[in-house]
């Protein structure tokens, strides 16, 4: 089920990922704040290969919650003071 799932998913964003127009908004503001259009594009094509690569995975000897995983990478993400500090370079 999570399979078919994915596979969906992954190949709905690679034609996103695919559209002309994102190359000519590339370094544009997108929706989000703190990130352009080409950030957005990038954190999305993240997620498909971080997914695969997980799925991948031999299961480790814990695990931590998805709320648990999220503090941390926000926390990775975010300086002292707040402030989105790496999603900007993109």
């Amino acid at each position: 089920m999570i399979r078919p799932a994915f596979l969906d998913v992954a190949e709905t964003a690679a034609a996103l990922l695919h559209e002309p127009m994102l190359i000519e908004r590339w370094s544009t503001p997108s929706a989000l704040p703190d990130f352009s259009t080409g950030g957005l594009a990038r954190h999305l094509a993240n997620q498909l290969t971080h997914t695969a690569t997980f799925l991948a995975a031999t299961p480790g000897a814990s695990a931590i919650s998805v709320l648990e995983r999220h503090n941390q990478q926000t926390a990775s993400w975010t300086s002292a003071t707040g402030v989105c500090t790496s999603m900007t370079s993109y």
